[in-house]
């Protein structure tokens, strides 16, 4: 075997009797030996720079079935039988992570091969479309926001002073500035402003501040717990929860991301049994879409008020009887002061809509919506 100039070789992992890849890691020589001896696949931990015996403490153990070598040396296939998931995230294997290449559409349609482009998500991408010859860009605020929904019923979370030590704990700044690259927007609440019921006066703003996080789980008498945020495995909600995780490790909550298929996921959330999970509500530009959807009683499991909050109900029946508009902002104004004082939910940020398209397009007019109304469009020359 060739080892490289760290004493270490690359390890992949393989499901002896299907063939699926299951994860990819390293081995020094004491690995190998060791797991060529005991039959019981050992790696080398290069963060940890140790020997890590795969299952030792999960219990996902790997048996060795066959040890094969490349013919430069300078890997290995190491046939195995895996007890339960491969991959610290609960999968089955590493790598299931699919990538949905947006550069290739974005190259179709500067080469007029496409005339619509819905639903941008990359800031490459759509860093790319604003400057290229002949295509629009269209942007604008959404209704939705993207969420953390805290489980108030589970140990630690139904104290509120842990609630608000986690929303401030986590840099929502940072994650729009430098994940996003600034292609969404901050937000206050689960209403955003294309609400025209919105209003943010005197709703509670929580800032950045892992010291304030760290003193309100001292004042709560909560140390090192563990919190799970589950997610589903769609872009972007695969990949942003682990800076949050990461925020949240600095101040002393010992956090992990789960990421699950969306079946599995629809499944998990339904149960009402997730300490967290990430949860976007998508629907028409009706406060009580996102309203009635995370804070009332009859949206409790197996619905999306995975929070379990019960303190909405009678606000939410006062702004349905309220006379006008003005009515209908002042107490929905009351609800989001009220709600974001518990904090069940925390709004991580306001998503923004990108589309674009060539020049042969005409009538395109976008709303509020992940929906486009194709009837006014038309294309030049058809």
């Amino acid at each position: 075997i060739a080892f490289d100039a760290t004493g270490l070789v690359v390890a992949i992992a393989q499901q002896h009797d299907t063939g699926e890849i299951l994860m990819v890691a390293y081995m020094n020589r004491e690995a190998v030996v060791e797991t060529l001896t005991t039959g019981t696949v050992c790696y080398w931990s290069r963060s940890r720079m140790k020997l890590w015996r795969k299952g030792e403490s999960s219990g996902q153990s790997q048996r060795l079935k066959e040890f094969r070598v490349d013919c430069d040396g300078d890997a290995v296939l190491v046939k195995v039988d895996q007890a339960g998931v491969a991959c610290h995230t609960g999968r089955r294997d590493c790598f299931f992570r699919v990538v949905r290449d947006e550069t290739a559409a974005a190259i179709a349609l500067e080469n007029r091969e496409l005339d619509v482009f819905f639903a941008l998500q990359s800031p490459d991408v759509i860093e790319r479309l604003r400057r290229a010859n002949g295509v629009t860009l269209l942007d604008r605020p959404a209704n939705n926001t993207a969420n953390l929904v805290l489980n108030t019923t589970a140990g630690p979370l139904a104290d509120v002073r842990v609630r608000r030590a986690i929303i401030h704990a986590l840099n929502r700044k940072a994650l729009i500035d430098g994940f996003f690259r600034g292609t969404k927007f901050e937000a206050t609440s689960v209403l955003t402003s294309t609400f025209q019921e919105f209003s943010d006066e005197g709703v509670p703003r929580y800032p950045y501040d892992p010291d304030r996080a760290r003193a309100l789980l001292r004042e709560a008498g909560v140390s090192n717990f563990r919190f799970e945020i589950t997610t589903v495995g769609l872009n972007p909600f695969d990949r942003f929860p682990v800076p949050l995780a990461n925020d949240l490790q600095q101040v002393g909550i010992q956090a992990t991301v789960r990421v699950l298929e969306r079946g599995a996921y629809v499944q998990a959330r339904s149960s009402g049994n997730l300490q967290s999970c990430i949860t976007a509500v998508v629907g028409p530009p009706d406060p009580d879409s996102p309203l009635v959807t995370l804070y009332h009683t009859r949206s409790h499991p197996p619905g999306l008020n995975t929070s379990r909050y019960n303190r909405a109900d009678a606000l939410l029946a006062e702004a349905a009887r309220a006379p006008d508009l003005a009515g209908r902002r002042t107490v929905y104004n009351r609800l989001l002061r009220q709600v974001m004082e518990d904090v069940p939910v925390i709004p991580l940020y306001a998503d923004r809509l990108f589309i674009a398209h060539g020049p042969n397009v005409q009538g395109f007019v976008q709303n509020s919506l992940f929906t486009v109304n194709a009837s006014p469009v038309s294309l030049r020359g058809a």
